[in-house]
């Protein structure tokens, strides 16, 4: 957090909008895994301004997606809902196949909360069709995960405890890459 505030200050001093936009999305996501919710959305909105009158719609898409995320972590899931479609309809726009696949995992996870379970399942569907046609396999542990989540709330066990297993074997995977690289 540190080395980000000092970061702010820099991009600040030259001038740098987009550098200060994409500073103040990464605050937010430090404040937002230290629990500290206010101070995410403070740090994402104004990311989001700067955002916007640069133009940059995959930054666009990102940070409306981490405001989405804010306002689920706030139980206000109208908004959460508004802003993870914003961003859904915007990768699909730029086609980031990443982002959009992150986006829906996230959106059926809301699903899930609300427990509109049918909007949850439709959501989780449509990431996995981009799950293969993307080079890197991060988003199939959250993937997973999701679905987890989502069969362990409609009762449905079985194949929650598979698909927990399937986001753990990704996820070990993902660590072995990790420390083979570290290796290297």
């Amino acid at each position: 957090e540190k080395y980000l505030r000092k970061a702010l200050e820099i991009y600040e001093e030259i001038g740098d909008n987009q550098g200060l936009s994409l500073t103040l999305n990464n605050l937010g996501n430090i404040y937002m895994e230290k629990g500290e919710i206010p101070e995410a959305r403070e740090a994402y909105k104004k990311s989001l301004d700067l955002s916007e009158a640069l133009g940059n719609p995959y930054v666009i898409a990102t940070v409306k997606n981490n405001i989405g995320a804010v306002h689920r972590e706030l139980g206000n899931y109208s908004e959460s809902l508004k802003f993870y479609r914003e961003s859904v309809d915007l990768r699909k726009e730029i086609r980031d196949l990443d982002g959009l696949t992150k986006s829906l995992i996230d959106l059926g996870e809301l699903y899930t909360v609300m427990k509109s379970y049918p909007d949850a399942r439709k959501q989780l569907a449509e990431a996995s069709g981009f799950l293969s046609q993307l080079e890197t396999k991060d988003n199939y542990v959250e993937y997973y995960l999701a679905l987890t989540g989502l069969d362990s709330a409609t009762g449905n066990y079985q194949s929650a405890f598979k698909n927990y297993k399937s986001a753990r074997g990704y996820l070990d995977r993902l660590q072995n890459t990790e420390n083979t690289r570290k290796m290297v």
